[in-house]
């Protein structure tokens, strides 16, 4: 499958393909309350009932088994995948040099011909360590930047030592200024361009089972 370069990381997609073994789904139910009380005093008081609020969630695991003859587990929280039986099901993962772990990305069910995306592009960014924010490499390129406008201004100015560092904090706010304008439209165009791509990554598996 085709990596992918996103903040000077190499991502890698695998996939594990094979036929659905079993598929069980429950459901759990958690139960909140907020609020509630209030007081007695010598004229009287109010009391407050407690808002109580439940939330039901699907619990699925679904027993895969390769045509290699391993079988694989997959358990799913907020998920409730249509299977049977005998459905040909892919799992996409994708993994980075800084992560730990892979992360599951997408299931494919090539027997009915639908997917499902198991994360969203922020959670995806986030686990497997890519944010610009941990980037050494960029955090060097942008003091090696400021550095380089400090000096033309200081050149521009004729620099004594006192305009020197007018120089360096002028070129420091016009650095932060340029990046607040330009790092969140240049982060949504490559969260944007890594989507694309795993969109094609997941075609591509349904293709190649096809044919």
């Amino acid at each position: 499958m085709e990596s992918f370069k996103y903040n000077e990381q190499n991502i890698d997609f695998l996939k594990v393909t094979g036929k659905v073994l079993e598929d069980k789904k429950h459901s759990e139910t958690h139960v909140s309350s907020d609020g509630g009380g209030g007081y007695v005093g010598q004229h009287g008081g109010y009391v407050s009932a407690a808002q109580v609020s439940s939330t039901a969630v699907t619990k699925q695991e679904i027993w895969i088994k390769t045509d290699s003859g391993h079988e694989h587990n997959l358990q799913l929280t907020g998920y409730d995948i249509p299977l049977r039986a005998g459905h040909e099901v892919s799992v996409l993962y994708a993994n980075s040099q800084k992560a730990t772990d892979q992360c599951r990305t997408a299931f494919i069910n090539h027997t009915t011909n639908k997917y499902w995306f198991l994360t969203n592009t922020d959670n995806l960014i986030s686990n497997l360590d890519l944010d610009s924010n941990s980037s050494f490499l960029g955090i060097i390129k942008r003091l090696v930047f400021v550095f380089g406008i400090a000096m033309i201004l200081g050149i521009v100015f004729n620099p004594s030592s006192s305009s020197w560092w007018w120089s360096l904090f002028t070129a420091w706010g016009v650095v932060i200024y340029w990046f607040s304008r330009t790092n969140t439209s240049k982060e949504k165009g490559r969260k944007d361009s890594f989507h694309t791509h795993l969109v094609r990554q997941i075609q591509q598996v349904i293709k190649e089972q096809r044919s």
